[in-house]
């Protein structure tokens, strides 16, 4: 009670929405400059979605693999797929953001962004 009373619940939240917009920006922008891979899912929530372009289908299980190798933990879009459904998903990733420092999230970033590389072109 003495937590809620004195405002410390309010600045923390406060201090973590500030951390989150500023990783969400630090995402975007490294993501800007990867041809062909698109970042969405970053308005809401705590990951982020990389969308591979059209011959990144081929690509996702090498990417995935590729970043675990280097320590990266990612999950194909493909585990997210029903069988059900009418449309497959397109290829790409998901991670999230909110558990590492932001230097470890922009080390990681950086191997996301060679493997992909590499594994679209």
């Amino acid at each position: 009670a003495l937590y809620l009373a004195e405002g410390a619940l309010a600045r923390h939240t406060a201090r973590r929405r500030r951390d989150y917009r500023h990783r969400r920006r630090l995402l975007l922008e490294a993501f800007a400059s990867v041809s062909g891979v698109q970042l969405v899912a970053t308005d809401g929530g705590l990951h982020a979605v990389v969308l591979l372009p059209a011959q990144g289908v081929d690509a996702e299980p090498a990417i995935v693999a590729g970043v675990a190798e280097r320590g990266v933990r990612v999950e194909p879009l493909s585990r997210y797929a029903s069988s059900a459904a009418s449309a497959p998903l397109p290829a790409g990733f998901v991670f999230g953001y909110a558990e590492p420092s932001t230097p470890a999230l922009m080390g990681a970033v950086a191997t996301i962004i060679a493997t992909a590389r590499a594994a679209t072109t």
